[in-house]
């Protein structure tokens, strides 16, 4: 259990390098966005050694020919044609999770995946150490607000956006519990949680709580019913967790930091601005447009990017970015896959750590779309793939569960 057994095929290098460029593109604020350029050779590699499976099903098919449909409605629109390409490749890293498929998948998801999640954690941590030692961070008040001073030739970065990786894939610590190598997991949502609370972030902080406790409490085998309030342990529990809040509470940095958090829960409307956009959206479109989208490439050009040129590829919320490019079908289509995994994988106790990675996914929805990001859009077919998977191997009985 304590050997981190991974075997470095090409492919893993291949993941490997993709975090790795990703990560230098925000430490150096390089902007040159590599990867969508080596991406078709990448997909097409792919496709040539790996192909189609059934273990894939249908909805991974449906959803094929309908990205086809869009990018055909968003050349016929006359979309962005930078944006259309970006959105082709993001929505193409389904053929990328198609990895997985050279791989043993009765082991894939249960322990070569976990393990390999040490070694993304890890260049996580060092990207954020680095980050921290060359630029510094701030802390927030309410006297100096979020402390967002850290601004970069116009970028707002900090060492939390190094460590989202690490807060989408800790519930696989689950499997390497066992293991020292479990303190890279540790380490990372940790300070995810302290840099999220630093800059007073309510969405990053109150996720990855969450997370840590439903990673906790799966790990422990405890169940949220009525036995739970009745027994003695919960109780210590809560009382141990206020006991270690009111230590550090007493430093004056996280004293400050918290106060500011609570703030802003008191004081500021949660994603006003965020809604008002997409308001703005939804009540610019046109029946068929909602309904189908403008396809892909479609641009943001309300609400404060109205006066960029070509608008922006984004927009904070995930539905409404789907909506956008997809309409309410799109919307639809992909939530509805990711409830049903979710529900599927939580019936499955050996996989239920991946439905706590899609609830991780979905609720960081809320701060801001990952629908645009090629490497967390990967993940997420990743996270759907175990859900066909663990359903075939229980289906199977190639597992005792």
């Amino acid at each position: 259990m304590d050997k981190i057994k991974i075997k470095f095929t090409f492919e893993v290098k291949l993941f490997l390098f993709f975090i790795i460029l990703n990560f230098v593109d925000m430490a150096f604020n390089l902007q040159l966005k590599v990867y969508y350029f080596l991406v078709p050779i990448i997909l097409i590699y792919i496709l040539r050694n790996i192909g189609f499976s059934k273990k894939l099903g249908t909805f991974f098919f449906i959803y094929l020919l309908y990205i086809l449909v869009l990018a055909f409605l968003g050349a016929l629109n006359g979309n962005y044609y930078i944006y259309l390409y970006y959105d082709l490749i993001a929505f193409s890293s389904i053929f990328f999770a198609l990895i997985i498929l050279k791989f043993n998948l009765k082991y894939f998801y249960q322990y070569y995946l976990p393990r390999f999640g040490v070694y993304i954690n890890a260049i996580a941590i060092v990207f954020t150490l680095y980050y921290i030692s060359k630029y510094g961070f701030t802390v927030a008040s309410i006297e100096e607000g979020r402390g967002l001073n850290d601004v970069r030739e116009g970028q707002l970065m900090s060492p939390k956006a190094f460590l989202g990786v690490s807060l989408l894939i800790y519930p696989l610590v689950s499997y390497i519990i066992k293991s020292k190598f479990a303190w890279f997991y540790h380490i990372s949502i940790f300070l995810h949680i302290f840099f999220s609370l630093a800059m007073a972030s309510r969405g990053t902080t109150i996720v990855g709580i969450i997370v840590f406790v439903l990673t906790y409490m799966h790990i422990k085998k405890i169940k949220l019913n009525f036995h739970l309030f009745v027994n003695l342990k919960f109780y210590l529990y809560i009382v141990g967790i206020l006991l270690v809040s009111v230590i550090f509470y007493q430093i004056p940095a996280i004293a400050s930091a918290t106060d500011y958090l609570l703030f802003r829960f008191t004081t500021e409307s949660l994603g006003k601005g965020r809604t008002l956009e997409a308001t703005t959206i939804l009540n610019s479109l046109t029946t068929n447009e909602l309904m189908f989208g403008k396809g892909l490439g479609a641009s943001n050009t309300y609400w404060i990017f109205k006066h960029v040129k070509n608008g922006v590829n984004n927009a904070h919320y995930g539905w409404i970015f789907l909506i956008l490019k997809g309409g309410v079908i799109f919307v639809v289509f992909i939530y509805g896959k990711i409830l049903f995994s979710i529900f599927r994988l939580f019936k499955i106790s050996k996989f239920a750590p991946y439905a706590i990675c899609l609830i991780a996914f979905l609720m960081l929805e809320y701060a801001h779309t990952n629908f645009n990001n090629f490497l967390q859009l990967s993940w997420l077919f990743t996270l759907l793939f175990a859900s066909n998977i663990a359903y075939e191997e229980k289906k199977n009985s190639s597992i005792t569960y």
